[in-house]
């Protein structure tokens, strides 16, 4: 008899979950044991009717339009890492690609490009303003009408609105995609553009 602590979980396109225990995933079915049913007997299902497995190793495999692909997905809370710009799960770098929805996917995208902008201006903006204030005490020289200074700050600031919302996009992406998966999480939103009492940047919690 199959032990009820070890389960996979087979999800039906019309979306039924079955705790089983899977013994094969053949080129046109899924041979399974059902936890449920406690007994000791393989039940087969059409490939085409399951949409994915989750292993209870973590891994979760995904069956596409083509019954005969299929692709291996970690399963677990997505996160995103802002220093290193990269997407992971249970601490393992993914294709954010692979795991998005399409819509999810361009919002992400687009976060990156703004988020990407935003932190070479403030970047450039910033490390400029101080290798000038190193050099003019240095070489002896000023900027006496801040023409140079104000330049970086305009670059600061502009792109500190571009990472922000950047950020938010991304954030929004992958906080579809852990709701949708059963991981509920609460994050700051950030909009740029005309809000309810006028032009501005508001917080969203």
């Amino acid at each position: 008899m199959v032990s009820s602590e070890a389960q996979d979980i087979i999800t039906k396109k019309d979306g039924t979950a079955i705790k089983a225990k899977v013994i094969e995933v053949g080129v046109s079915e899924i041979r399974y044991l059902d936890v449920d049913k406690h007994v000791d007997v393989i039940y087969a299902s059409p490939k085409s009717d399951v949409y994915s497995i989750a292993y209870e190793n973590g891994q979760k495999e995904v069956f596409r339009a083509n019954d005969d692909i299929s692709e291996s997905l970690i399963d677990g809370q997505m996160t995103y890492n802002s220093w290193r710009g990269d997407v992971s799960i249970n601490g393992v770098c993914i294709d954010a690609s692979r795991y998005l929805s399409p819509e999810d996917y361009r919002r992400y995208k687009s976060g990156r490009l703004f988020e990407t902008t935003g932190s070479i201006m403030i970047g450039v903006g910033a490390g400029f303003a101080l290798g000038w204030l190193v050099g003019s005490a240095v070489g002896g020289g000023l900027d006496e009408d801040g023409t140079v200074y104000g330049i970086c700050a305009g670059l600061v600031l502009l792109g500190l609105p571009l990472d922000l919302v950047g950020s938010s996009m991304i954030k929004k992406s992958i906080r579809s995609f852990n709701s949708a998966n059963g991981f509920a999480e609460r994050n700051i939103e950030v909009n740029l553009g005309v809000q309810n009492y006028g032009s501005g940047l508001a917080l969203k919690f």
